[in-house]
Parts: structure tokens; sequence; C-alpha cells
């Protein structure tokens, strides 16, 4: 039990949420000291695990709290969950596989646990410097920012390594190579030229970084427990929609999406029929709220 409160770092969770001093502190001193005390001790550990269940299960937050509009299930027994909880504190086994069972959730889950664990590195390793603001840089342009871009871009693994040449300010092929691969991972236009979104994109604090990370670990719990093998999903803000199959990704695409003030709305539903090279036809809404108002 301590070890899976331990390992729920990992996943961007709060081992202090699940009484891990307290139940270190009990331990240290031994069992059968009191009855009272084992009683406690107990409890402690029951409701660390109900906790740590529930929080791997389905996430800390309940989602229908921020949207009025969700209406993603959130099942998980279909049997007394007194029994099954019992079940499992038969034996180590079954609670490690209860715990191994809902934490692997996928190739979005898993990628996220390991994205987390590479930004807390380059956190513990000083994090990255800020790029000044300026005027564009494009390829082949000179600009005694070069060496802190190459910095930056090396951090977080987008640039080989190579000598960083503080006077070398000639921005070259393998940077540009190296700001490419850097664009397309935060879905920025993937041209080669640095202006004010790629810096402002390079500049977000390693921190902020981990924090979102961490959010969206929390989301993939949110819906990932009912979803079938089989599904597609449209990731809102990366304008990009996944189809997934036998829990691996096979397919992925750009998707048109919502503006922040007419945004798509968040749901599930399955999928009935699909439009090959559909008409682009002005929808109703746009038409009285967006066109019409410009003519």
């Amino acid at each position: 039990m301590l070890k899976a409160i331990n390992e729920s770092y990992q996943q961007g969770l709060v081992p202090d949420d699940y009484h891990l001093a307290e139940l270190n502190s009990r331990l240290k001193k031994g069992l059968k000291q009191s009855d009272v005390r084992d009683a406690q001790l107990d409890i402690l550990l029951t409701d660390a695990l109900l906790r740590l269940g529930y929080h791997l299960i389905f996430g800390k937050v309940f989602p229908g709290n921020l949207d009025a509009d969700w209406n993603l299930r959130r099942d998980f027994l279909s049997k007394d969950p007194v029994a099954k909880i019992n079940y499992i504190l038969q034996s180590d086994n079954r609670l490690k596989k209860f715990l191994k069972q809902n934490i692997n959730l996928g190739p979005f889950y898993q990628g996220l646990i390991k994205a987390l664990a590479q930004y807390r590195q380059i956190q513990q390793a000083g994090g990255w410097q800020s790029v000044p603001s300026g005027t564009t840089i494009k390829p082949g342009m000179t600009d005694t920012r070069i060496a802190q871009i190459k910095a930056r871009l090396y951090a977080t693994g987008d640039l080989e390594k190579e000598t960083i040449d503080p006077e070398a300010h000639i921005y070259d092929e393998s940077t540009e190579a190296g700001i490419k691969h850097f664009q397309q991972r935060h879905n920025l236009e993937v041209d080669g030229v640095i202006g004010k979104g790629t810096l402002e994109a390079m500049n977000i604090p390693v921190a902020q970084r981990i924090d979102q990370i961490r959010a969206n670990l929390e989301r993939i719990r949110w819906v990932k427990q009912n979803l079938d093998e089989e599904f597609v999903l449209v990731n809102i803000a990366g304008f990009k929609v996944y189809y997934v199959k036998d829990n691996k990704l096979v397919w992925k695409s750009r998707a048109q999406v919502g503006k922040e003030y007419r945004k798509t709305p968040v749901f599930r539903d399955d999928i009935k029929y699909l439009v090959f090279n559909p008409t682009w036809t002005v929808s109703p809404t746009i038409l009285r709220k967006d066109v019409l108002p410009k003519i």
C-alpha cells in the first residue's frame, strides 16, 4: 500500500493526500502496540486505499462541476464495493493487480507519465532560461539570442546535444530543425520562423508545463475508465483527432474546432455515420453571429 502511495506521485497525484506521513510514522513504531492504535492504523490504511483507488479510477475532481453538459459515465463496480475491497485485501497480489489494472490507461496516459518524469528531471536540473523578446528570426539570419535558443531547445530534447558556442549567432540548419520539432510538438505553425508565438511557448516555465501535464493526466482519468478499446477522440485544445483501436493509436489528423467565444461542446456519444468529402455550408449560427454582422 505504501509503495502504491509513493508511486502515485509519478502519475501527478499528491502522496500526502493518502496519509503518507502519518502512515510512515505509525508503521515505524510497529504493530501490536494497542488494540486502539492498531484499529486507527487499519482505518487510515482503508481510507488511503479508498481515496487512492477513487482518484486513480475517476480522478480527484468531478468534471461535472466544471462543465454542466458533461455526459461521460463514471461506472466502476457492478457488485458491492465493500465485498470487492475485502476480496482485494485478502492478498498482496490482489492489491497489486487491482492498482496495476487501474493505472495502465493506454498510450496517452503512459506517454504523459513519461513526460511528467522528464520535465521533473528538467526542473531538478534548473529548468531553462527565458529567451529575450525581439525581432523575428528567420533561417540564415544572425541574432545574439541564437545560443540561448539552442540551450532552450537542448533542454527539452528538441535539439541534439552539441557544443553551444555563445559566440555563434547564425541561425543554422540544425537549429532550424530543432525549432520545427518544437513547433510541431506545441501545435504551432511549423515554418522554422522564430516569432512571437514560438518565443512565448519556449518561455513558459517548466513548473507551468508540469502543471499542464498533471492536469491532462487528471483529464484522462475522467474519461478513460468507461471507454472501449476502440474509440475516436477529438483533442479540442490541440486541434487534433485520434483513432484508437485495441488501445493503440492507429490514426490521427487535424481537426476543425470552435473558437474561444463559441466553444466546441465536450460530450460522448456513438458515431452513427461518417461523411466523406463534405461540402462546406455556413451553419446558421455562424451565419447569424459572424458573417451577417460583418456584411
